[in-house]
Formats: structure tokens, C-alpha cells, sequence
């Protein structure tokens, strides 16, 4: 695995240092390939958005290089086209339905109090 992200050449890969990389660019990968909607905006933001965000956010990280994340890119590229095919990520993406938090009008509306004082609130506490 180590070859394939890049690493083959990081030095002391016993390091403290080269296991902390390991381990975030394991997690990286888990995040992404295990959620289907931040893998479509991956790809469908294309491959220099996420090459300048990875190497943005990893830069502190020696080892972390331009190399590792094209073949995270490719990676994940390879991944959406073996598990959804032709469909392009754009396409997923707009068929999500996004659920928008509910208004002000919607909350007002919905609920309801409840109390021993009402017809409607007796019956519900004593049972009449």
C-alpha cells in the first residue's frame, strides 16, 4: 500500500512520522470512499480542485506530496466509475434530495399544546 500512495521513497517508514501520514491518508480514504455524496463532489469538482485542496490541507505532512494525490485522484476517479458506471457525479449530485431546515411558518404550524383544560386535552389525560 505504501507504494501505491506515494510513500516509497519516505524515509524511516517505522517513524512516528511516516505512521501519522499512514494514518491520515487511511482515514482520507475511508471518509471519502465510504460516503457516496462527498465522493461525487470529489470528482465532480474535478482533479485540480481536489489536487490544490489535498495538497493544501496535507502540506504540513512530509511525504504528503503532489504524487500522492494524483494517485489518490485516480483512485478515487477509478472507484465512482466501478461502482456507478457512466454516471456522471454532476448527475448523482442533482438527484439528491436536499432536505432544507424547516421554516419558521412550518415549526408554528406544527406543533401543538397540550393541556388538561381543553376538550381535547381531557380526553387525551382522562381517558373521557
Amino acid at each position: 500500500m505504501a507504494n501505491f500512495i506515494g510513500l516509497k521513497d519516505f524515509e524511516a517508514r517505522s517513524s512516528k512520522e511516516y505512521k501519522l501520514v499512514m494514518w491520515h491518508i487511511q482515514h482520507h480514504m475511508e471518509a471519502v470512499l465510504g460516503d457516496d455524496m462527498l465522493h461525487a463532489l470529489i470528482v465532480a469538482g474535478g482533479r485540480f480542485n481536489y489536487l490544490t485542496t489535498f495538497l493544501r490541507e496535507f502540506r504540513s505532512m512530509e511525504g504528503a506530496d503532489r504524487e500522492m494525490a494524483e494517485m489518490l485522484w485516480s483512485l478515487f476517479l477509478d472507484q465512482w466509475k466501478a461502482k456507478h458506471g457512466r454516471l456522471h457525479p454532476k448527475t448523482y449530485l442533482d438527484a439528491i434530495e436536499q432536505h432544507t431546515p424547516p421554516t419558521a411558518k412550518e415549526i408554528d404550524e406544527a406543533w401543538v399544546v397540550e393541556s388538561a383544560s381543553s376538550d381535547e386535552g381531557r380526553r387525551y389525560f382522562e381517558g373521557t
